[in-house]
């Protein structure tokens, strides 16, 4: 955020009956852990502005970005918090010898697009050009289910985020999947054929496979 220039950053709790992303999470959880939970979730702002008085904030004239919701938990006395979800502006930096903003192209996801963004507490309406990550709970999602909601997030049939947890809905995986530690590569498979419009390629990334594959990548696309 700072080689983008953010000046400012707020930081604001989200009230479930307010959010429905939180309201879902929140459900979601508390459905699928045995145990009794504390939670509580956290949205952050980052824009480029510098905002004097936070209680009287024009979002219009504002530059986002970033926007992130992060939830915290208790489960027996153990507490962990996680990234929702962040959408970060397709990151640029001012370039003094052309005095112009450039692109950052290094240590980011290329495939961008608008997500518009509606905030019921406190009035802002805004969108950032971007990509969004997700990070793991690692009670109900895990690696495969941020990578399947960071893919199909960008698709032009889905107007906004596809959290991690509903890729297990939209799955119909049951709570014993869940708890597992993720999927397995036929329920991925399966996943991908029936839920989407993609396919997808299984390859085992032993020696002579990698190989194999990376000599095929460089025929169809000219890499060196």
């Amino acid at each position: 955020m700072k080689k983008m220039g953010a000046q400012s950053v707020r930081i604001e709790e989200c009230n479930p009956k307010n959010d429905s992303e939180i309201s879902y999470e929140f459900d979601y959880l508390g459905k699928h852990i045995d145990s009794k939970i504390g939670i509580k979730a956290h949205r952050i702002f980052f824009v480029q502005e510098e905002i004097d008085d936070e209680d009287s904030v024009d979002a219009s004239r504002l530059t986002f970005l970033s926007f992130s919701k992060i939830v915290s938990y208790e489960i027996e006395g153990v507490t962990n918090s996680y990234l929702l979800y962040s959408v970060v502006a397709s990151p640029k930096k001012h370039n003094l010898y052309i005095d112009k903003k450039v692109p950052l192209t290094n240590y980011y996801f290329h495939a961008i697009k608008n997500y518009n963004f509606n905030i019921k507490e406190n009035g802002y309406k805004f969108n950032i050009l971007g990509s969004p990550f997700f990070q793991k709970n690692g009670i109900t999602s895990f690696c495969i289910q941020t990578a399947l909601a960071t893919i199909l997030s960008h698709t032009e049939s889905n107007t906004s985020l596809l959290l991690p947890n509903k890729i297990n809905e939209i799955g119909g995986f049951c709570k014993e999947d869940i708890r597992n530690g993720g999927l397995t590569n036929i329920q991925i498979n399966d996943f991908i054929k029936d839920k989407t419009n993609f396919f997808a390629k299984t390859v085992d990334f032993q020696e002579k496979d990698t190989v194999s594959l990376l000599n095929g990548l460089k025929k169809k696309y000219d890499f060196y």
